[in-house]
């Protein structure tokens, strides 16, 4: 999501990262809700696992893979997988990890 800073150049932002202008509202960096299993999906998505892989690995269907990952965009604001990616580096999910296939 783009906005426009006082200096007029784009910046870009983020939901639930602080920032402050005048006419908005500052929000802290915190953690959203997110169930252990909500967790464990946001973090393969950070690590770039597909869906498949991630049902094979945590044995659940496709379908309720997807159905936390369209959970994990409602409640993290995103719109497309790889921002939630992004969320999970953010949020420190992905520290010390590696990924292996």
């Amino acid at each position: 999501m783009y906005t426009t800073s006082s200096d007029g150049r784009a910046a870009t932002s983020y939901p639930n990262v602080s920032y402050s202008h005048s006419n908005k509202r500052r929000r802290d960096l915190q953690s959203p809700h997110l169930t252990d299993r909500e967790t464990e999906v946001l973090r393969g998505i950070g690590l770039g696992f597909s869906i498949r892989e991630l049902a094979d690995q945590y044995c659940l269907s496709t379908h309720t893979i997807i159905s936390h990952r369209n959970s994990l965009k409602q409640k993290l604001h995103c719109k497309k997988a790889t921002q939630l990616a992004v969320m999970a580096e953010r949020l420190g999910l992905l520290s010390g990890l590696s990924f292996h296939l």
